[in-house]
């Protein structure tokens, strides 16, 4: 076996100006401050009922999405500086404008599963448009090749912006599957509109990361090899762009940060 095979598995996420790492047990951000100079944070990772979920399918997925987004708030409040994707203008808007178009589709056609399908799709177009226009998408190409970088035990220059695990892999088919879950959720219980759209999703996100799991351990079959290709088109093409030196340079002092941390 080789070093690579037992080092563990490590996540990411990309701040406007910086990187946001993800360990076992340990979380660490790096971010470029106004006068240039890098800044690092790094702090326990909260992993509330993991160790009872990661054996029950369907649970381990959402449980473990819920302990990373714990972790932004305790980044803002460890590192001020740090400035989150979706706290942009461009992010504001796209929420806007997916919620109308969203409820444009429900007046004119009912609340079924086009109209969570609208939204979904116009969420994310929205969102990829807005990383595009900033550094997010940069920084999340940088996020990957530090990553890649230490899986493969190279430069992160010459790895590839494009990793198989990345949540984008997640991005159609939770949008597909939240709007057919959502639709079912609807026609069982059309009374309770509010709760059956939660349920919905809730179902979409369990279901979209266990395909996302078997994909990774070459399972699965044709739906999740089909979802895991299409992800990987959608950080080609749209969600990762190759960082400036000086962006990987963040991604490698947020990798750093995160090693030592996980090291203690």
């Amino acid at each position: 076996m080789s070093t690579s095979d037992t080092r563990p598995q490590l996540a990411g996420m990309a701040l406007q100006n910086g990187v946001l790492m993800i360990g076992p047990t340990s979380w660490a951000a790096a971010v470029r401050t106004g006068d240039g100079s890098i800044r690092t944070t790094t702090q326990q990772r909260p992993a509330n009922g993991e160790r009872v979920a990661s054996e029950v399918p369907l649970l381990r997925g959402p449980v473990r999405l819920v302990n990373m987004l714990r972790v932004l708030p305790r980044l803002r409040r460890a590192l001020p500086e740090a400035r989150l994707g979706v706290e942009s203008r461009e992010m504001v808007a796209g929420v806007v404008l997916s919620t109308l178009a969203t409820n444009v589709v429900r007046r004119r056609y009912g609340a079924g599963a086009l109209a969570e399908l609208v939204g979904s799709v116009a969420s994310l177009a929205i969102t990829v448009t807005a990383m595009r226009g900033g550094q997010v998408a940069r920084y999340h190409g940088s996020e990957h090749k530090a990553i890649g970088g230490y899986e493969q035990e190279r430069p992160a220059v010459d790895v590839s912006r494009v990793h198989p695990r990345c949540g984008t892999q997640l991005a159609i088919p939770m949008l597909v599957l939240t709007a057919a879950a959502t639709q079912g959720a609807l026609r069982v219980a059309p009374g309770s509109p509010q709760a059956a759209r939660a349920i919905g999703q809730l179902i979409g996100v369990a279901t979209a990361t266990e395909l996302f799991r078997a994909a990774q351990r070459g399972h699965g079959g044709v739906v999740a090899r089909t979802f895991a290709r299409a992800g990987m088109l959608l950080q080609r093409h749209a969600t990762t762009a190759e960082p400036t030196p000086a962006q990987l340079e963040v991604a490698d002092a947020a990798l750093e940060a995160l090693l030592v941390a996980e090291r203690a």
